[in-house]
Parts: C-alpha cells; sequence; structure tokens
C-alpha cells in the first residue's frame, strides 16, 4: 500500500509521487524542496506546503505563504487528507490517493480530540491561576480559561474512555488543569459508571502527585461519594504500589481492583501509565522471576506493515541492547505478541522529570546544567561509534530517580524511534502526546525525516541546554504549527546569550554552534561538543546518593567522569551492526 501525490492541472501535469513510508514531502519554489516548482509562478511561495504521509493518514500544513494552499477549493491552515482530495497552489493542482476514504464518525471526534490538546498549550495559566482554578475544581467551578472541549462522543466503550483519559492527562500535563465535574459537565455518561468514573479520579490524582501536590484521598471519596468504596480500593492498591517502588518486595502488591491487563510472559503488570497514544500503552509491571520494576510499552503496528519492515525493526531495535551506561535506562527486552510488540525497559522509583523541574523550579545556573549534561554526551558518544543515534532527546526523558537532582541524569526510551515508525505516533505535524517536541528536533528531519542521524542528536541535546539554561525552547512552542515548522525550516534560533545575561561567551558559543540549522557547521562528534561544553561545569555530585536502577544497577557520578575519553571514531562500522 501507498499514497501517491499526483500532478493533475499545471507545468508538471502527469508527474506523481509514492510515498511508501512514514515521510514529509516539503513543496515549493526554493531548490531546497523536495518538489520544486518553477520560479516563474508568482503565486508559489519559497516553502509553501509540507506533507506529512504516514498511510493512510496524510496531513498537509501550509507554510504562512502568501497566497495560500487551498484543499477542495478552501484556503487551510492545516488539514487531513483523504483519497480524492485536490490541493492547488498558483497553477499547480494535485490530487490525493490514499487507502483512507472519508473520515469516519470516531475519528472526526477523535481529531476534535487532538484539536483540543494543541489548543490546550496556547492557554496556560500562571501559577497563581492555576492554585486558584484547582482550589475551585474542588467544587466544579472553573476560573482558569480553558479551550473548548471536543464534541460528544459518538459511543461509550472502553476505546472511548481512553480517549478521554488521554484528553484529561494532556490538559494536565501542560499545566492546564482540567477538573472532572467539568469533564461530567460535558459528558454526563462518566457519572454512571462507576469503573470509569474511578479510573477518571485516580488519573488526576496521580497527575497531582506528578506536579509536586500531595493530593488527598478522602477530598476525592468527599466529592464523589457514590463510588467511596471503590475508590479506596484504589487507593489501597495505589499505596501498595508505591511502597514497592520505594524498594519494598513486590510479592505484597494485590491486584489491581477491576483492570485486566494484557499477558506479557514472565512479567506482572500492575499499573497502566497515562499514554496520548492508544497504539502506544504504557505499563509498570514487575519481572515473574526477582519481582523488580520495569517499564513495559505495548506498541500496536498501524496499516498493513510489511513483515520485512517489522522484522528489520526488531532487529535494529534489538542492537540498543548493546549499549550499557549508567546514564541509560537500558532495553531489557522485545518481544513480539501476536498483534503487538513489547518493549520491557528499566525503570527508576519516583521519577522527575528536567521538564517538570524547570516548570516548578525555573531555569538553572549553566554550570549545573551543562555538569549534568555531560554523562548524558558520553553515553551518547558510544552509542555514536556503534551507529545507533538516539533519535530525539526530550527535557521529558531525562529523569532523576526518587524526585531528587542530586541523583545522575538519567535518559529514558534511548532507542525508541525505530519502533514508534510503526505507529502513526512520531510525526512532526501530528498533534498527540507521543509526539517528539518539535522545538528540539534538527531542522534538516524536515528534508531527511526517515533519517536519524548522530547530527540530529547533537542537536537535540542543544536544545536540551538551551531551555535548561534560559527556561525557553529554541523554537516557541505556543505559535502555530505553521510558524513554527517554516521557523525550523530558516530560521536560526535567537543567540543563547541574547536570552541570558550573565552566561559565559564560549558556553553560549558552543551550543549554538551544535544549535547550527546546518548539520556541516555543528561538532564534527557529538564527543567534540562534551570536550567544548567541559571547562563550563561544576561539580554538583553528593556522594551521599548512589541510586540503584530497578534492575539492581548501582548508578552514581563516580562511574560516570565526564573528563574519561571519548572513544575514537572507528574508521568503518562494527560488524553485525545496521
Amino acid at each position: 500500500m501507498s499514497i501517491r501525490l499526483q500532478v493533475i492541472e499545471g507545468p508538471h501535469k502527469d508527474k506523481f509521487f509514492d510515498f511508501r513510508s512514514h515521510d514529509l514531502f516539503l513543496v515549493g519554489r526554493s531548490t531546497r524542496a523536495h518538489f520544486s516548482l518553477p520560479a516563474s509562478d508568482p503565486f508559489i511561495s519559497r516553502f509553501h506546503f509540507v506533507l506529512e504521509l504516514n498511510d493512510p493518514l496524510c496531513r498537509l500544513v501550509d507554510l504562512d505563504s502568501r497566497n495560500g494552499t487551498f484543499v477542495n477549493g478552501q484556503k487551510i491552515q492545516v488539514a487531513d487528507l483523504f483519497h480524492g482530495d485536490e490541493i492547488r497552489i498558483g497553477q499547480t493542482l494535485f490530487r490525493l490517493d490514499t487507502s483512507l476514504k472519508t473520515p469516519a464518525s470516531h475519528l472526526q471526534w477523535n481529531q476534535a480530540a487532538q484539536a483540543a490538546q494543541a489548543a490546550m498549550s496556547k492557554s496556560q495559566p500562571d501559577s497563581g491561576a492555576l492554585a486558584a482554578h484547582h482550589s475551585a475544581s474542588k467544587t466544579g467551578a472553573s476560573d482558569a480559561a480553558q479551550p473548548t472541549l471536543p464534541p460528544d462522543p459518538v459511543t461509550l466503550n472502553d476505546s472511548t474512555i481512553e480517549t478521554l483519559l488521554q484528553l484529561q492527562s494532556m490538559y494536565w500535563i501542560h499545566d492546564c488543569p482540567l477538573s472532572i465535574e467539568r469533564m461530567i459537565d460535558r459528558w454526563p455518561f462518566l457519572a454512571t459508571n462507576s469503573e470509569y468514573l474511578v479510573d477518571l479520579m485516580y488519573n488526576e490524582f496521580v497527575q497531582r502527585e506528578k506536579r509536586g501536590d500531595s493530593p488527598n484521598a478522602e477530598e476525592y471519596a468527599q466529592r464523589f461519594p457514590q463510588v467511596r468504596t471503590a475508590w479506596m480500593r484504589q487507593i489501597e492498591f495505589h499505596a501498595a504500589f508505591q511502597s514497592t517502588m520505594m524498594g519494598m518486595d513486590t510479592s505484597t502488591i494485590p491486584d489491581h481492583p477491576h483492570k485486566q491487563f494484557p499477558a506479557v510472559p514472565g512479567y506482572r503488570i500492575l499499573r497502566e501509565e497515562p499514554s496520548a497514544n492508544s497504539n502506544v500503552r504504557r505499563y509498570l509491571a514487575t519481572n515473574s522471576s526477582n519481582n523488580h520494576p520495569v517499564s513495559i510499552l505495548l506498541i500496536t503496528p498501524v496499516g498493513k506493515i510489511p513483515r520485512e519492515r517489522v522484522v528489520s525493526t526488531l532487529q535494529r531495535i534489538a542492537a540498543y541492547r548493546q549499549i550499557q551506561h549508567p546514564n541509560l535506562l537500558a532495553l531489557l527486552g522485545v518481544m513480539q505478541l501476536e498483534q503487538r510488540i513489547a518493549l520491557i525497559r528499566e525503570t527508576v522509583p519516583n521519577p522527575l522529570s528536567v521538564a517538570r523541574l524547570i516548570s516548578r523550579d525555573g531555569p538553572l545556573p549553566p554550570s549545573v546544567a551543562v555538569a549534568w549534561t555531560l554523562p548524558i554526551l558520553q553515553a551518547l558518544s558510544i552509542a555514536h561509534v556503534l551507529d545507533l543515534p538516539h533519535g530525539g532527546i526530550t527535557l521529558d526523558q531525562l529523569l532523576f530517580a526518587n524526585g531528587d537532582p542530586r541523583n545522575p541524569l538519567l535518559l529514558a526510551e534511548f532507542g525508541l524511534f525505530p519502533i514508534l515508525e510503526l505507529t502513526h505516533s512520531s510525526g512532526m505535524s501530528t498533534l498527540d502526546g507521543e509526539t517528539i517536541h518539535r522545538n528540539l528536533i534538527a531542522p534538516e528531519c524536515i528534508h531527511r525525516f526517515t533519517e536519524r542521524t548522530p547530527e540530529m542528536d547533537q542537536y537535540a541535546i542543544a536544545s536540551c541546554l538551551y531551555e535548561m539554561i534560559c527556561g525557553q525552547p529554541v523554537t516557541p512552542r505556543d505559535g502555530p504549527l505553521n510558524a513554527q515548522l517554516l521557523q525550523m525550516i530558516q530560521s536560526d534560533p535567537l543567540p543563547l546569550a541574547q536570552r541570558v545575561s550573565r552566561i559565559p561567551v564560549g558556553l553560549s558559543d558552543s551550543i549554538m554552534r551544535a544549535l547550527s540549522r546546518h548539520p556541516e557547521h555543528r561538532y564534527r562528534t557529538i564527543g567534540d561538543f562534551l570536550r567544548a561544553l567541559e571547562p563550563f561545569a561544576d561539580a554538583v555530585a553528593d556522594d551521599s546518593v548512589v541510586p540503584v536502577t530497578t534492575s539492581g544497577r548501582p548508578l552514581g557520578y563516580s562511574s560516570v567522569n565526564p573528563t574519561d575519553p571519548i572513544p575514537p571514531q572507528p574508521t568503518e562500522k562494527p560488524s553485525g551492526n545496521r
């Protein structure tokens, strides 16, 4: 199966392009576009629009073009395309051929939910407003402005509830709390099903804990007395689970009071974690043989993916098991379960992400940010020697164990990108929560979307450093999607020295070099980038803190010396790799 884009009018009539895998396609007058149209057409911009294609889905984003992009005669900014849709820019008319015929009613609802998720990132109240909103949420009031919720779901079933839970999580993750009372006002059926209501209560309870709040179980019992008994059973399970994550015997954890989890041989699933994509389910589990907690991702490939592609992806993922580094949460296993793929990964108790830390406490001193990052750079340099780039690093993937920033910084979900390519969750224009943050994606991904290179990792980690130091992303997150993509293509980031007054010039220059829009202008290797940063690091280790991962592997700064030599770059790739 494939998607075909065909020119049916204009100078390139009858020309067509076939897309058999997830890809981006840039159209405009620029020679850097994948399809460069005649410069003589005055109605076409240098970068006019970009298509993201992942059969059967296709999304078009107009790149703030001067004369606009028209789909079936209507001017659009962002549009999901279907079979037979026509796209006009200037004198050129395209037609799309895909297996997705028309938007079914449930697909329309999911798209509306995704649009609401995207809109909420534009309305983030300040901490005072959040506190007022949370106080009001106990009574169902809401004094914090929130975007419009999507329309009524077509049917009430487990899939619909999962979508609502994902929507609820995304509001909280984006610092825009969505009260259960407001959800019930919008969807009254939620109050009639005790299991679904307890799910929403527990999801909000966990999200508040992750924000650093101390939610009270009795408060929820008073807000929703009709499910007090079921709620207290859920809280008993939660308390037992939390005790386990602090190092107690996992064999004492009771079964979940009402959830039936999928079977993964050799593991006992304890709890499902929030996920904004129904094709990527996240669970906390224990190893049946030693009771060590682990993280399990169950991935459901989307569409009719050739068996050879699935096999090659699994082989690629298995290669990441070669890399053992104390600052990487290791991939412990990969298995295929009928129509799904299970990834078993290390986890840590009570993780605190750098994203949450900065949101809570503000930007970091430059020397501290650099010191935390150096071991991650060392780990990536080893991975690059083995030709195994990470494929996109975000501040949400940089974690501290036990909620303590004195612990070493850990990189989670290492090497996850290849498996996400089998779903619709790794796109640059998609609006779901699994999407890699666009402000951390290297600009060349627009032109070489299917590739992941060491240069892209260098850009991503430099983007993380940039935001850790100044508290602002390289590319603004709150602007329209087309403006974000266009800025990635043709604009340099604002120099760090202009955002932070007291920063060594050499440090700002080093980070900005790694953020160059042109890969050839960055450091030759990530090891070179590490060496450029070393003089600006500060000693922040606390020898009294020696965390242990859930597989029993000790971690500590003593095991990672940022001044250790970086392994030499091989003249040829080691045998057995991709």
